[in-house]
């Protein structure tokens, strides 16, 4: 899991400006910052999934994927939305699909 410090507060979900990118099974805005530090957040609706047992089993995998894969020392704010196909994806695709959106 990502440390507290690179988690992005829900009060700061709105980016100024973010720039996106859409890949097949979420989407991405980002806007950089004055931290020195990458922030991440990530949106699943009850849309994708109706249990939160589900939302949160896909929020820790996107999360670990993103420590493991990205350069954390980026200063860039993101937020990553995802849809409901990703709830059909196992975990190595994932990973996958988080590693290449960097």
């Amino acid at each position: 899991m990502l440390s507290k410090k690179n988690r992005l507060p829900a009060n700061a979900m709105r980016l100024k400006e973010p720039t996106s990118f859409n890949f097949k099974h979420f989407s991405m805005k980002k806007t950089e910052n004055d931290l020195g530090y990458l922030r991440v957040g990530v949106i699943i609706s009850t849309k994708v999934d109706r249990l939160s047992v589900g939302r949160h089993r896909i929020k820790r995998q996107i999360m670990e994927s993103i420590r493991l894969n990205w350069n954390l020392k980026n200063s860039y704010d993101v937020i990553i939305i995802a849809f409901p196909s990703l709830t059909k994806l196992e975990d190595k695709d994932i990973q996958e699909e988080v590693r290449q959106a960097q």
